[in-house]
């Protein structure tokens, strides 16, 4: 990720505040993130710490991950088992581990050169 010392300065505010949580930020890739990370904006890159215990359990063991959302951009959030089985039939799930949705999405903030533009209003706002 690239950007000023006076923009690092305010998403570490905004990260300090709400993560690990519902909160992903969308900001400005260096050129050392590959191309496939994000084909249809490659100069942005988007990153969240999730506030799931097996996912941060996971994430200790792996470091950063890239994935992606249960829902397809645009679209809303997919809140049940049999929701993710119909939209992503290919995706194998954790039939085990239930799935329990907040009815509520995250919020995404995207930086665009000084401030903070909602892509999706969430759980989360920034103000």
């Amino acid at each position: 990720v690239k950007g000023s010392d006076q923009e690092y300065e305010i998403w570490q505010e905004v990260v300090n505040r709400y993560w690990p949580g519902a909160l992903t930020l969308v900001l400005p890739a260096s050129d050392k993130v590959p191309r496939v990370m994000n084909p249809q904006d490659p100069t942005t890159i988007g990153i969240r710490v999730p506030n799931h215990p097996i996912a941060r359990a996971i994430l200790a063991q792996t470091g950063p991950m890239a994935t992606t959302s249960v829902n397809l951009s645009g679209k809303p959030p997919l809140e049940t088992q049999a929701e993710i089985a119909v939209e992503f039939p290919d995706v194998l799930t954790e039939e085990l581990i239930e799935y329990k949705g907040l009815g509520v999405p995250s919020t995404v903030a995207k930086w665009t050169e000084n401030h903070w533009q909602i892509l999706r209003q969430g759980s989360i706002i920034i103000g």
